[in-house]
């Protein structure tokens, strides 16, 4: 993700600090939590799930439900052999894509079953592990522009034992 290769960059140039990508980090990580705001517990949109217990991780998404343009045929085709609804197939079948662990047997319900696709159903750690380091990313931005607020609250959150990845996926 974005906030890596930054973080990259950062570590081998003394002229390049996190805070001068914080506006781009920032509107990276909005993209990622569109809708987080307004969610109830146990619900999910767009990339965003809210747990039973309040706290949010990501999911891959995508609001399409067509076939993907660069394999249409093989993805209408599939949608046929599938007990889904071909609308939730196909999203599953972009998320994936989105992923870009396309079509490994993570996303199926039964580990083996393509026509099983299940990605949206799915808390990828990969993801919310990427997702975390941007926040951190994000606070060390914060810090080197000076603004203490931002990263304390930045830092409290993910820090602070909060986030729901220290909990495990259990």
């Amino acid at each position: 993700m974005f906030a890596a290769m930054v973080q990259l960059l950062a570590a081998h140039s003394k002229d390049v600090k996190l805070a001068d990508y914080e506006d781009a980090l920032e509107k990276e990580y909005l993209f990622w939590m569109k809708g987080a705001s307004q969610l109830s517990n146990g619900k999910a949109a767009n990339h965003v799930v809210k747990l039973p217990d309040g706290s949010v991780l990501n999911r891959y998404y995508d609001a399409g439900d067509q076939p993907r343009e660069e394999s249409y045929r093989e993805d209408f085709e599939a949608a046929k052999l599938t007990k889904q609804a071909p609308s939730t197939f196909l999203r599953n079948v972009r998320a994936a894509a989105e992923s870009g662990w396309d079509f490994s047997s993570r996303w199926f319900a039964d580990g083996k079953s393509y026509n099983q696709i299940i990605t949206t159903d799915l808390l990828a750690v990969d993801l919310n592990t990427l997702l975390y380091n941007l926040e951190m990313a994000i606070a060390t931005a914060n810090n080197e522009a000076g603004n203490k607020i931002k990263w304390y609250i930045r830092t409290a959150k993910g820090g602070g034992g909060e986030y729901p990845l220290q909990d495990g996926f259990g």
